[in-house]
């Protein structure tokens, strides 16, 4: 049921979304095809790049966002979005100039939710120990990242508390759905 869910889902996707391709079934495990890039951790500890790839995160949990959760029949959980569940730029491929994602990789805990349980992993793959730390894009990272874990699992904050700072940083509109969408 695994494979086949992902297997239909990586082909809803397709040309909507930058998912690698599907590659026919052997002895039932699902293959997709190569993609080469950067992998997004990598980018983000680079100073230069670290802004560009938060950026791309955003846009994608944008896109994402507005393909609607009746695209992928047979999805688990129930909310108003796809959740990659574990989305962030560790999970992303770069181009070589990380201004562009040739794809989105493990989608082993994607299910319906809501985009802010997206947000607490793209500071990195600990929700609540994010990178890079110790500098102003570090810091604002790690108080998005933290409120948003807190969001998910309910301690401390709530989701009507995490707008506010998603906003002050600049992320709230990228996780509203796309105009027209």
């Amino acid at each position: 049921m695994f494979a086949s869910l992902k297997m239909s889902m990586a082909a809803t996707l397709a040309g909507r979304f930058p998912v690698p391709a599907v590659l026919p079934r052997r002895d039932g495990e699902l293959r997709v095809r190569a993609v080469a890039g950067w992998h997004g951790q990598d980018a983000l500890e680079d100073d230069r790049h670290a802004p560009a790839v938060l950026r791309l995160c955003g846009q994608l949990r944008r896109r994402l966002s507005g393909i609607g959760p009746a695209a992928v029949p047979g999805l688990p959980g129930s909310g108003e979005v796809i959740v990659h569940g574990d989305f962030g730029p560790q999970n992303l491929l770069l181009s070589s100039d990380a201004r562009d994602v040739p794809a989105v990789v493990d989608w082993e805990w994607c299910h319906l939710g809501s985009a802010v349980e997206d947000l607490g992993f793209i500071g990195g793959s600990d929700p609540v120990l994010p990178a890079p730390s110790g500098s102003p894009l570090g810091d604002a990272l790690s108080a998005v990242a933290a409120a948003a874990h807190a969001a998910i699992t309910g301690y401390g904050f709530t989701t009507a508390d995490l707008w506010p700072l998603l906003g002050r940083f600049g992320l709230a509109r990228y996780l509203a759905p796309a105009p027209g969408s």
